[in-house]
């Protein structure tokens, strides 16, 4: 996903985000990130979005999400977001399992601006790991 000007403003609106290095590019481009920067909750909710289509629609609960920035996200940044699974806990009662996965974002130059840790609830927990 490339992050825009739009997903700024709307994200701005939805968050009541006033905080200038999201909303001001004088200010910030006096920062040292010299430009205004992507809010937190913006990449990592992408991130979260594409947990949820890793498994199809059958993550029926996010029950942790752990984040950590490691990097600054520009306006005009490609982010990718990549999950993989640690840990497979099945519970016949919820007719799946606990999934723990952990997740990376890199930017268009292979820099890794967030690293997750997410524990979800998952139906039909055999037919998504085989």
């Amino acid at each position: 996903m490339t992050f825009t000007e739009t997903h700024l403003v709307l994200s701005g609106m939805l968050y009541a985000d006033a905080v200038p290095l999201h909303t001001n590019e004088e200010f910030s481009r006096r920062t040292h990130f010299g430009g205004r920067i992507v809010p937190g909750p913006l990449t990592s909710g992408f991130a979260a979005v594409r947990l949820g289509m890793y498994f199809g629609g059958r993550a029926v609960g996010l029950l942790e999400l752990t984040e950590r920035y490691k990097g600054a996200v520009q306006m005009g940044d490609r982010v990718t977001a990549t999950w993989t699974i640690a840990e497979l806990h099945p519970k016949p009662r919820l007719k799946g399992g606990i999934v723990i996965l952990d997740g990376v974002c890199t930017n268009q130059k292979e820099s890794v601006v967030l690293e997750l840790r997410a524990t979800c609830i998952v139906e039909n927990l055999e037919e998504q790991v085989s």
